[in-house]
């Protein structure tokens, strides 16, 4: 019997080492068929969409459908990646604090949707054939329509070559993007200038913590010592009037001897919880005090869940509600829903037009709420709201 419980703990472990690697396995073949298919259908669709492989039937996406195929296969390889890289579903969310992060959400998004709009314009535009050379009264008709700033660049913006990869991303749609970036660069430095602080509150308390548990201790080992003195001096008097009884036999004849067992056990297991919280304690307050600055950082990503993302960065606000945060993620939320919506106007009009394709605008009102919002939510995060040490 002594040797099952650790032969049951062993297997029980090597079957959960094996589903994690089973996992692991999964996510990487998941990965590495996603980054294929996203390989064949550039390959295919430049080709032809004529006849899917291996049958008969035909079927020919249109482009707002090419285009969401595109971003949902952008999309899983973001989430099996995240997915290889710590076990989570939302592992791509993930920081180096073991926390889910806003600033990563609004990358991907923004990943997601600015490269799946440029391939499926790119791939639409580079089939055989797909661009008709334009006529020389296009050619007219397109430089009477540009702007004084553009007509020093006629020839280019108006060219009679058909370029398959003339793209344009505007400047709001490029000021939004870098608005992002630089966001989440700024969020990131913010995080390192607070990881080199150490928090006076969080040690204070730990130390507190610490001492109490220790106090716990000393009492638990005080009463378990009384106990077991008790109990081992009335059993010794029942060896002497019962020689040769077991401690068994006197635990199940003698109700004194039974009782101080039982208060003896009870004191026993008092201490052993007494010495895990005891260590539990030094171990967090030694962490606190060698590495883990103001920041909050978990001790493992199982620990990480989607609230993170509303919740402060802080040992001092980590279990309170952000409300910059919430304002961002429903901001986010927003222009990533406002500008599907636009993609899918774009794609539902001419993306072959032999002079080019411009990518959906933000207006320039849109960038200034976007930046005041990036900026209140940069200096919100840059205030410190635990009490350090300098």
């Amino acid at each position: 019997m002594a040797n099952s419980q650790p032969r049951a703990s062993e297997a029980s472990s090597g079957r959960q080492a094996k589903t994690v690697r089973s996992y692991d396995a999964a996510a990487a073949w998941g990965l590495g068929i996603a980054i294929a298919a996203l390989v064949g259908d550039a390959f295919w669709s430049t080709v032809s969409w004529a006849k899917l492989p291996f049958t008969k039937l035909t079927w020919s996406p249109s482009p707002t459908q090419h285009w969401l195929i595109l971003a949902g296969l952008t999309a899983v390889i973001l989430w099996l990646a995240g997915y290889k890289a710590n076990g989570k579903w939302f592992g791509v969310l993930i920081d180096e604090r073991r926390r889910t992060s806003l600033s990563r959400l609004q990358i991907g998004m923004w990943t997601v949707l600015a490269m799946s709009a440029f391939l499926a314009v790119a791939l639409a535009r580079s089939k055989p054939a797909a661009l008709i050379k334009p006529t020389a009264e296009a050619v007219a008709a397109c430089k009477a329509a540009l702007t004084e700033d553009q007509k020093n660049q006629a020839d280019e913006f108006c060219s009679s070559e058909p370029d398959p990869l003339r793209i344009i991303f505007p400047n709001e749609l490029l000021v939004a993007l870098g608005i992002s970036t630089l966001s989440f660069a700024g969020a990131s430095l913010v995080k390192t200038n607070k990881r080199s602080k150490r928090a006076l509150v969080l040690i204070s308390d730990l130390e507190k913590r610490k001492e109490s548990a220790a106090a716990e201790h000393t009492k638990a080992r005080a009463a378990f010592e009384a106990a077991d003195a008790q109990y081992k001096s009335k059993f010794a008097e029942y060896l002497a009037k019962n020689p040769g009884h077991t401690q068994t036999q006197a635990e199940q004849t003698d109700v004194e001897v039974e009782a101080l067992g039982a208060t003896r056990e009870a004191a026993k297991k008092k201490l052993e919880t007494a010495e895990t919280a005891k260590e539990a304690a030094a171990e967090e307050a030694e962490l606190a005090q060698a590495k883990v600055g103001i920041l909050k950082i978990n001790k493992s990503v199982d620990e990480a869940t989607l609230g993170d993302m509303f919740q402060g960065n802080e040992v001092g606000n980590y279990n309170l509600i952000d409300l910059s945060k919430v304002q961002m993620f429903l901001f986010t939320i927003a222009i990533g829903v406002a500008y599907s919506a636009a993609l899918v106007g774009l794609f539902q009009g001419n993306i072959l037009n032999p002079f080019g394709v411009e990518l959906p605008e933000f207006s320039n009102s849109l960038n200034v709420l976007l930046g005041i919002s990036h900026a209140g939510y940069i200096a919100t995060q840059s205030v410190d709201h635990s009490q350090a040490i300098e």
